[in-house]
């Protein structure tokens, strides 16, 4: 009986440790994702505390990026509409401006902010796309680790 369970206790704490090696890469896994000095030391209650407030920042800003890409979205709108407008009073014979001089220069105004508009949204689209990579990172890949296992059955590969 004695080395049976002198067995137990040995297998029963390579379980646990191998339960806390996966727990403490999970904190060091967080602790990589979060904005915080080169060797600086955090407790794991100041790694959880500050992964959420980096997460409830990222959300906010996220938000103010959905709002923003949804004012931009809805200028492109307004700016392809006068643009139909404008093509559809042409083609009638109806003069938009005072002069064809006035007329190009609309346009030429209309095209340059379509131009920015169009820089602000690919230029929100890939803040959108690094923020949601932060805030939903690849799952890191399993811990290596050399441990003995003396169960009997065989490891995991």
């Amino acid at each position: 009986q004695d080395p049976d369970k002198k067995l137990r206790r040995e297998i029963a704490n390579n379980n646990e440790r191998r339960r806390m090696q996966s727990i403490n890469a999970g904190y060091e896994n967080l602790k990589n994702l979060i904005p915080h000095h080169d060797g600086e030391k955090l407790s794991k209650s100041a790694i959880l505390q500050h992964t959420s407030e980096h997460i409830m920042s990222l959300e906010e800003e996220k938000a103010k990026l959905i709002a923003q890409n949804e004012e931009l979205i809805a200028a492109n709108a307004t700016l392809k509409r006068l643009l139909i407008e404008r093509d559809q009073s042409s083609d009638e014979g109806i003069s938009m401006g005072s002069s064809p001089d006035s007329n190009e220069d609309s346009i030429e105004d209309m095209k340059s902010v379509l131009m920015e508009l169009r820089g602000q949204l690919d230029s929100e689209r890939w803040c959108r796309a690094v923020l949601e990579k932060r805030v939903h990172p690849p799952p890191p890949p399993p811990p290596s680790s050399t441990w003995l296992c003396l169960c009997p059955h065989p490891l995991p590969t």
